[in-house]
């Protein structure tokens, strides 16, 4: 007992310091997504020149990437592609459809590779280039443009 006494603050600490050493990154579920949303884009009825925003001071790595598209009438497509703050081509997407929700994500949930593309690690600024094929001159009843809004959720 005297032994216990005398040494308790040794019994204490050796769990606090093994905790300490234990890297725990790979847990994805203790760290939080980000959310960070291009502003919309819009495309009038004769454009089809691109359009490139940007988001600025962005720092983790991108997981997945959301693109929601409007109802063209006329089923064009879009390209996405993202570029770093030099220049770097990080992502890109061709013909993705109009009138949906695209998904791409960076994990894979499976045995097998059925992640879309590498995690992108991101600590500058960055610009989504946005293109459709063809100029979306069917649209939508009444609103007389095509939106594009691209999402990124980031750790």
């Amino acid at each position: 007992m005297k032994y216990l006494k005398k040494n308790l603050w040794l019994l204490l600490l050796v769990p606090l310091l093994m905790a300490a050493s234990v890297d725990r990154r790979h847990e994805s579920g203790r760290f939080t997504v980000a959310r960070y949303e291009f502003a919309t884009q819009t495309f009038p009825a004769t454009a089809s020149a691109a359009l490139a925003p940007t988001l600025a001071n962005l720092n983790g790595t991108i997981y997945a990437i959301e693109v929601v598209t409007t109802d063209t009438q006329d089923g064009i497509t879009y390209t996405v592609a993202l570029t770093s703050g030099n220049s770097a081509d990080l992502f890109s997407e061709a013909t993705l459809a109009d009138n949906s929700t695209h998904w791409r994500d960076a994990e894979s949930e499976k045995v097998t590779q059925d992640a879309d593309f590498n995690p992108i690690p991101v600590a500058s600024t960055l610009t989504c280039t946005i293109t459709p094929a063809d100029p979306p001159d069917a649209l939508e009843v009444g609103s007389k443009i095509a939106t594009v809004r691209v999402i990124l959720y980031m750790r």
